[in-house]
């Protein structure tokens, strides 16, 4: 199953892959000693073939799970983390509040996409937004001035990842929605990338995230309330959307742009 791993400080140098440049999954370790993803050195063979950073010839059969480095990326992962998890308490109250219109939207606390990175918000409209309000969740993020944004390239050029985490006891039941954004598939007038001039840009996200008849399935009860949690995250690269076959009622999110007001 595929996974990302995901690094506050900038993925560490020895847990990348040289095929793919991302954190080594399920690594293996050729004879002449360079690690790589088994699925970017299986998908590169055709035979014998040669490693790609020394050119040594590698014979067919003679790559190795590298358990060391497996090792260093998972350490990796649990020092510097995803980036942001965001956990909404008091579900139903806030879904009601939402209906009602007292509070359309939430909002999480500033997030970062690394130690001296870019700077987000996220926001949330749990009884949904626009033409789709009654039917989705909208959850959008929005770039806000930062302490190092005169550092950093602009105009921002990351990959968003926004998911919804199923918490049913049973894990082989789980099935997160998650959505994408590639900022550099964006092809539209994209003044929302931009350095910030004004303490926030205009949002982006998904408007139909996900159907307001399977959010149920994602609340949480406990002696301290209800609550649903949500990781955010952002990537350096491009990553494909993954088709959320597991949820056949909901439809993949749309991506859009939008200037929200608080009400």
């Amino acid at each position: 199953m595929s996974y990302e791993i995901v690094f506050k400080g900038g993925l560490p140098e020895d847990c990348t892959c040289p095929l793919c440049e991302q954190a080594l999954r399920a690594p293996v370790i050729t004879q002449c000693g360079h690690s790589f993803c088994k699925e970017c050195i299986d998908l590169s063979a055709n035979g014998p073939t040669t490693c790609p950073v020394c050119q040594t010839e590698i014979p067919p059969d003679s790559l190795t799970p590298d358990k060391q480095k497996q090792l260093q990326a998972i350490t990796a992962n649990e020092m510097y983390g995803a980036q942001m998890i965001w956990r909404i308490d008091n579900m139903k109250q806030k879904m009601n509040e939402a209906r009602s219109g007292t509070q359309p939207i939430i909002h999480s606390d500033p997030f970062v996409s690394g130690r001296y990175g870019y700077k987000f918000i996220a926001s949330a409209c749990l009884f949904g937004d626009g033409q789709n309000r009654g039917k989705y969740i909208a959850v959008y993020v929005t770039l806000v001035r930062g302490k190092y944004d005169a550092l950093l390239q602009w105009p921002f050029d990351l990959t968003v990842c926004i998911t919804m985490l199923d918490q049913n006891p049973n894990w082989e039941k789980r099935c997160d929605i998650s959505y994408r954004v590639d900022a550099r598939k964006i092809t539209e007038k994209s003044e929302f990338l931009e350095r910030p001039s004004v303490d926030r840009n205009g949002w982006f996200g998904a408007q139909t995230f996900c159907r307001l008849a399977i959010m149920d399935s994602f609340i949480r009860f406990g002696p301290f309330g209800d609550w649903v949690q949500s990781l955010i995250s952002s990537f350096r690269g491009s990553i494909k959307p993954d088709p959320i076959d597991c949820l056949p009622m909901t439809s993949k999110p749309k991506l859009i742009r939008r200037k929200l007001t608080d009400h």
